[in-house]
């Protein structure tokens, strides 16, 4: 019998394509006795009143304070609730909103329930929007937020590609210098751009047009996690890896290859 991985999306960047994330799972996991079904953009499939209570709940769980966790859902104004839910009916998600991770996977752990779909070996949720759970004192960005649990919502965020694994340390000196200069007070000045010029391709980008592989890649992670109790592998070259750095991003998950010793643990 097959293994069923459901496969859903909410606010996908504009680079990643849904397709592109279905046919690479597709071919790497249909020989291992998986079925992959993409069921779509969560929001779509919410009644009304779901939605509204969506957007009410990301409008709540937005970090604002850096520097002290959010331990529950914060109350909200009523206009911060409609933009998010007019977010949400275009798609559109701002890359300057930061949401509490384990809150909105807990959210989206409740709306999967409601539409049946806990049956799935795993329940991947795709998103472009950019989270962050607090550890050691500060937020993180993530790319991934797994359980052990099939039921659990498996999240992965592009935003979190782009946002988590450190970039060169060269770059890092480059920005602050701009800063120091008066430069780069936003993401879409001119000379930051024309630094993110200079390092192209030492780093994963929000337009890269291979994104759409590269969080499928980081899929296989939680897939892992639930079917065999394993969260990473060890092995830089395999997608397993739990890349810390741009670097290993854009050799393990970018390549999107599976190591002879996580295929073993895959197959049925």
């Amino acid at each position: 019998m097959k293994r069923k991985i459901s496969l859903w999306t909410d606010c996908l960047a504009g680079s990643v394509e849904s397709a592109q994330i279905e046919d690479f799972l597709k071919s790497r996991l249909g020989g291992f006795g998986f079925e992959t079904q993409m069921r779509g953009e969560l929001f779509e499939q919410l009644s009304e009143d779901r939605r509204r209570d969506f957007a009410l709940f990301l409008a709540s769980i937005r970090i604002k304070d850096f520097e002290t966790p959010l331990e529950s859902p914060a109350v909200c104004p009523s206009a911060e609730s409609e933009l998010e839910f007019s977010k949400l009916r275009s798609r559109k998600t701002d890359s300057d909103c930061v949401y509490e991770g384990f809150w909105f996977q807990r959210k989206l752990h409740s709306e999967i329930a409601r539409l049946r779909s806990l049956d799935a070996v795993a329940n991947l949720v795709f998103t472009g929007r950019l989270l962050c759970t607090w550890e050691q004192r500060r937020y993180h960005a993530r790319v991934v937020l797994m359980g052990a649990d099939a039921g659990t919502a498996q999240v992965i965020s592009s935003a979190g590609v782009v946002e988590g694994p450190s970039k060169p340390p060269d770059y890092y000196w480059a920005k602050g210098r701009l800063f120091q200069q008066g430069f780069a007070q936003d993401r879409k000045n001119e000379t930051l751009a024309a630094l993110d010029e200079t390092f192209k391709g030492k780093f994963i980008k929000p337009s890269d047009p291979l994104m759409g592989r590269v969080v499928a890649a980081y899929g296989l992670q939680p897939l892992m996690y639930v079917i065999a109790g394993k969260r990473f592998c060890e092995n830089p070259d395999c997608c397993l890896f739990n890349s810390h750095r741009q670097s290993e991003v854009l050799n393990a998950q970018k390549k999107g290859g599976v190591c002879p010793q996580c295929a073993v643990v895959l197959a049925p």
